[in-house]
């Protein structure tokens, strides 16, 4: 919701882990009218000053636009995946889909710092679990959360909304 309401829940997609392997690439908008609105709207924008000003004065307004207007998908809610959730969010994207299919289990304790025991004892899943205290970390950024099988059978074409996909995953 652009009027900086947090949504919780969503049913969009899965994966994995911590940090062993990253990998993220970028979805280009369709058309060059799609860019030019884009650019258009990136021109436009406030930039609230008391929240970004160190950010503001070193990326420059333009690169400020553009990261405001992002949206992100992150996929894989461990120790790598949360710190990068709560970079991005603290940065000022403009939505992150957290997505994650792994309930919360003990050792993750030791790397999440947003869960709590009583997130491994409910079974919780990792993603839904920090979703509402990684939006309390900014309130200009929409955080939702997703907890579908991502594998060979599930309709990627969701994806296209997302100018950045960050996929985490691990072996443990």
């Amino acid at each position: 919701a652009s009027d900086g309401t947090r949504q919780a829940g969503s049913g969009l997609a899965s994966a994995g882990g911590d940090s062993t392997v990253a990998g993220s690439f970028v979805v280009s908008p369709s058309s060059d009218y799609n860019k030019q609105q884009q650019k258009m709207a990136a021109d436009n924008m406030e930039i609230d000053d008391s929240l970004y000003s160190r950010q503001r004065y070193v990326l420059g307004d333009h690169a400020m636009c553009q990261m405001a207007q992002s949206y992100v998908f992150l996929s894989g809610i461990g120790g790598l995946g949360i710190e990068i959730a709560k970079n991005i969010i603290l940065a000022g994207i403009k939505a992150l889909t957290i997505h994650d299919t792994k309930p919360s289990e003990t050792w993750d304790l030791g790397s999440n710092f947003f869960l709590h025991e009583d997130d491994i004892a409910n079974q919780r899943n990792r993603a839904k679990a920090t979703m509402l205290q990684l939006a309390e970390l900014n309130p200009y950024v929409q955080v939702n959360s997703s907890n579908i099988l991502l594998d060979e059978n599930t309709d990627l074409s969701f994806l296209q909304h997302y100018q950045v996909i960050e996929a985490i995953y691990s072996n443990f």
